[in-house]
């Protein structure tokens, strides 16, 4: 309403090229969105105001369809909110059939809310409810088929997508509206039973009706892209026709402008004028150029005056339209399309005078014409392009006047647009008629002209209306007979779901396993809300059911053997006992299950089975993870020691094994104190006391003991290990061998003060000894005498 009182487009037209709904329907919805949200808190009111809306409802609702059963205009469409907005419909601002008679419904229905407290009425307002709610989908249906193709009447009379879409919410809203209903409480409950079977046929119904016309829907697209493709195919081989005889009509031209005979008699006519034997000689040459379709041939000499013409020319065309040549040509119209040409004639660069020629092109005329294989409605359209956005187009089969028309009708283009910008493929849009065509477009070649080639979208689509009248006919019928069995067959097994909710809901709703029971033939039968977390499926979906969708799909024949088994044998190996399976959530992910199963007998003499089922995925994660460190631990390189707080080994992987010799099996339940040097025998305690004290982990360069007796220098990082209180319950210690490294730290200090060649100290060595000999000398106060020999001249 918004959109149409502040002029505001984008409001009106959610998504492109998809009409918005006019006004009266807009208010319509706002009027029912009132009667839906009036408060329950009073009746009085909420009485009132639903009585009160559901008459104007009625009212509008019967004003419509009143004008378009009766034809005429009872000035309820408001034309002038909507004339700013350019759109198709031949009355602007009134509101669709099927939309009114929506509107007649959810008025009557909100008419007898307040009688609801009788039992046909509340019944009546569930399928009034239900009816709108349809009239929603059917819309729906009418978009996603094209009926608009199928159907010449069904553009104008047809529901928007916007309307049929909130038809549906207001369906759904009117019918919660009959589901609060206090005094309908009692009827509800008497109704449990037949409420699950309308939900259930309500859904076989959606989804036959879904599948139906989908494979409808499938082969609609297939047969529109056939015809499509068809009437493509058709726009090129008729547009490369076009171009090629233009093409051979003005290389004809070029022959007669390029001819030397011709030069010759210009020559002289232009040196002596009216020189009578090369006249006759001109006016003879332009005559033989006659039959080769030429209408008239005219020449002129260099100053432009006429000197010979052969034929009539055509003058004062109705429409006349330049080609994109390398010369001065034209195609008009004068009783058919007629090509033509002014081609200068010049010799050494120099200007010998003009040729104009004249040729019809009925071939062209005809084809222009011509509609076989098109239908009744079919056209072939040439046009080109002038200034501002107009185009100018030929006569037609169904136009026979040329005619001077916009690119844009209604704010939209038209498909020979696309055509004169270059661009070719197939669109449904409305032609210049403000018909709903199927058009097929493109350029003539490089003439600077379009051609399209349309056909009346209902007409096209005609064979696929047919097929459709067939197909609902059929679909209808399987609906009701699907419907019928689904009732036959479901029916007991309702009456046993309701029987068996109440005994089990108490007990169930509480636990934190999934519980899961099933009958004899494997259909689920209950459905807690721990399994609804486990599994992901509502009960309304699941009951009914077969267990096997819980399991995953290469495991499913195995499980209905094992369950066949279980029912028939009476002795099966798993009643009682806790086994591991892979269960199926609704998403599709896979997860570990614990399953307890047990069996018994309900009061009708069933045999039922129960299952307590555990999602795991935790736990076996945290094995996994367990499984994946040890690994990890066993890979790695370095030594990895974890010890308790007494210091007792307690694991002790392959490099531990390298590094110190001793083997796991011989080093755990041992104290680590083995590995440790006379001299470190407190480093471990020490450890122990900093990582007590906050220090997140500890790391030393130290040595330790192999199982030779041999010393090796570590780098030890010690951290602790925490149970789950928190408190340090060990300690694990990664040592690296560093052995390598230090001889190699200890060979470059070397390297730094010794000489290579001898061995001696160098100049860096001897003063790093002489400033400590000397440092020593002035702390003890002493002499120091230094003595330097030169040993190349022995002094």
């Amino acid at each position: 309403m918004i959109g149409w009182l502040a002029r505001l487009p984008g409001l009106l037209q959610l998504l492109p090229d998809v009409t918005g709904m006019v006004f009266s329907t807009a208010l319509c919805f706002t009027l029912a969105g009132i009667a839906l949200l009036l408060p329950g808190q009073r009746p009085t009111m909420r009485r009132g105001g639903q009585t009160l809306i559901g008459s104007l409802l009625v009212l509008i609702a019967s004003a419509g369809l009143v004008q378009h059963l009766a034809q005429i205009d009872l000035g309820i469409d408001l034309p002038s909110i909507h004339a700013w907005f350019s759109e198709q419909n031949p009355a602007p601002g009134r509101m669709s059939p099927n939309t009114a008679l929506a509107f007649f419904l959810c008025g009557a229905a909100l008419l007898l809310v307040p009688l609801a407290s009788r039992r046909s009425v509340w019944r009546a307002i569930e399928i009034l409810a239900f009816l709108i709610l349809f009239i929603g989908l059917t819309g729906i249906v009418g978009y996603a088929l094209k009926l608009e193709f199928l159907y010449a009447w069904y553009q104008h009379t047809r529901m928007t997508l916007s309307t049929a879409t909130a038809m549906m919410v207001l369906g759904i809203g009117l019918w919660g509206v009959w589901r609060r209903l206090p005094a309908a409480a009692p009827l509800v409950k008497l109704q449990t039973q037949n409420r699950i079977m309308l939900i259930g046929g309500s859904i076989f119904f959606t989804i036959a009706l879904v599948a139906g016309l989908s494979g409808f829907a499938i082969m609609q697209q297939q047969t529109e892209a056939t015809l499509q493709n068809g009437l493509l195919r058709s726009l090129q081989n008729r547009s490369d026709f076009f171009n090629s005889v233009i093409g051979e009509t003005s290389n004809i031209a070029q022959l007669i402008a390029t001819r030397p005979a011709i030069y010759r008699h210009l020559t002289r006519l232009n040196a002596e004028p009216g020189n009578a034997t090369e006249l006759d000689l001109l006016a003879k040459a332009a005559k033989s150029f006659l039959p080769l379709g030429f209408s008239v041939v005219v020449f002129h000499d260099k100053r432009g005056r006429e000197l010979v013409r052969a034929g009539d020319l055509a003058k004062n065309p109705k429409q006349s339209v330049t080609l994109s040549l390398s010369f001065s040509a034209q195609l008009i119209w004068q009783d058919g399309l007629m090509f033509e040409a002014r081609l200068p004639m010049r010799e050494d660069g120099q200007t010998l005078g003009t040729v104009v020629v004249q040729r019809p092109l009925k071939v062209l005329t005809n084809m222009l014409l011509d509609t076989r294989g098109l239908g009744e409605t079919g056209e072939t359209v040439v046009c080109a392009p002038e200034a501002q956005r107009i185009m100018r187009c030929f006569p037609s089969r169904l136009n026979p006047e040329p005619l001077r028309i916009p690119y844009e009708a209604n704010g939209r283009p038209l498909p020979m647009s696309h055509a004169l910008e270059g661009r070719s493929g197939v669109v449904t849009a409305f032609d210049y008629r403000r018909q709903n065509v199927t058009a097929a477009y493109g350029p003539i070649g490089a003439l600077g002209l379009g051609m399209v080639m349309k056909i009346d979208s209902a007409e096209l689509y005609q064979p696929l209306g047919e097929h459709l009248k067939r197909a609902v006919i059929l679909l209808l019928g399987f609906i009701l007979t699907g419907m019928w069995i689904l009732y036959r067959l479901v029916a007991p097994l309702v009456q046993r779901v309701v029987e068996s909710e109440e005994k089990y809901r108490a007990v169930s709703e509480s636990a934190n396993e999934a519980i899961v029971t099933a009958d004899a033939g494997g259909r689920i039968v209950f459905w807690n809300r721990a399994a609804e977390t486990t599994f992901g499926y509502r009960e309304r979906e699941i009951l009914g059911e077969p267990t096997s969708v819980l399991i995953q799909k290469e495991y499913r024949a195995a499980h209905e053997e094992g369950w066949g088994r279980l029912v028939s044998t009476h002795q099966p190996g798993i009643l009682g006992k806790t086994v591991e399976l892979r269960g199926l959530h609704k998403d599709g992910r896979r997860f570990p299950l614990e399953m307890s199963l047990s069996a018994w007998h309900g009061g009708d003499g069933e045999r039922y089975f129960t299952g307590l089922l555990r999602d795991i995925s935790r736990r076996k994660q945290a094995e996994q993870e367990a499984h994946h460190l040890a690994d990890i631990v066993e890979s790695s390189s370095d030594a990895i020691i974890s010890k308790n707080q007494d210091g007792v080994v307690t694991s002790w992987n392959a490099a531990a094994e390298r590094l110190y010799g001793y083997g796991a099996t011989e080093i755990t339940g041992q104290s680590g104190r083995l590995l440790l040097p006379a001299d470190k025998q407190d480093e471990e305690l020490d450890f122990l006391e900093r990582l007590r004290g906050g220090e997140h982990f500890v790391r030393l360069d130290t040595a330790r003991l192999k199982k030779d007796g041999t010393l090796v220098e570590v780098a030890v990082t010690v951290s602790p290990l925490r149970d789950a209180s928190g408190e340090i319950s060990g300690t694990s210690t990664i040592s690296r061998d560093i052995s390598e490294r230090k001889r190699q730290e200890a060979h470059t200090r070397a390297l730094a003060v010794t000489d290579e060649l001898t061995g001696l100290h160098n100049r860096r060595g001897f003063a790093a000894i002489a400033e400590q000999q000397i440092k020593i000398a002035r702390r003890n106060r002493v002499p120091l005498h230094i003595g330097f020999i030169d040993l190349d001249g022995m002094k």
